[in-house]
């Protein structure tokens, strides 16, 4: 049995709502760097954690909305600004991907254990 951390499971959804808020309009790379860097992170981080081998449905369009961040992050000039069009175009492959990962945790077993009465630790 592998324990799950919620709190790991919360900034994970954290990351990705902070994504879908990114303004539609043309945006300079510096105020949005934390937030791209933020979701990269954390769609990394759940591809190489143990749930990474269950997410099997979620992997190429997680993996498409890295490249698309990458080729923001990759870019050094801080001063440019992003289209909208290439906003809207990570917010779209962020509902894709978030369509295809809670359809593959909705069906991942998990359970709620409770400590066992009188049983002191």
């Amino acid at each position: 049995m592998i324990r799950i951390s919620l709190g790991y499971i919360y900034n994970f959804s954290k990351h990705m709502e902070e994504l879908g808020k990114l303004e539609g309009a043309d945006t300079p790379l510096a105020s949005m760097f934390i937030t791209l860097f933020g979701a990269k992170n954390a769609i990394e981080d759940m591809s190489g954690s143990v749930f990474g081998p269950y997410l099997r449905s979620s992997y190429a369009p997680g993996n498409t909305l890295l490249i698309a961040i990458n080729t923001q992050l990759n870019n050094n000039d801080f001063n440019r600004v992003v289209s909208k069009y290439e906003i809207l175009s990570i917010k779209q492959l962020l509902d894709e991907y978030r369509i295809a990962f809670l359809a593959e945790i909705g069906v991942l077993n998990s359970y709620f254990v409770t400590q066992k009465a009188g049983l002191i630790h």
